[in-house]
């Protein structure tokens, strides 16, 4: 009797502390994900820029298209954090 409601009361001591701790390593994540997303953004438009002058004697097709890619990084990355919260 008393013995089953220990483990059932630690047990659910445990759960809810990992469920603590998941929330806050959700939050951790979620700020590394904008900076990820972000820091992708800024490597695609230095990218762009590079190809567009230079790769070939420049390709301006593809350094556009590579460009492009900056504001979809960033919004990818803001629409993951509004799913993880």
């Amino acid at each position: 009797g008393d013995d089953n409601r220990t483990k059932c009361s630690n047990f659910k001591q445990i759960f809810k502390c990992d469920i603590f701790c998941s929330q806050s390593k959700v939050k951790q994540m979620t700020g590394q994900i904008a900076k990820l997303g972000l820091a992708a953004s800024a490597v695609s438009i230095v990218a762009s820029v590079y190809i567009y002058f230079m790769h070939d004697g420049g390709d301006t097709t593809l350094g556009i298209f590579v460009g492009l890619w900056a504001p979809t990084l960033i919004l990818f990355s803001q629409e993951i954090e509004k799913m993880m919260e």
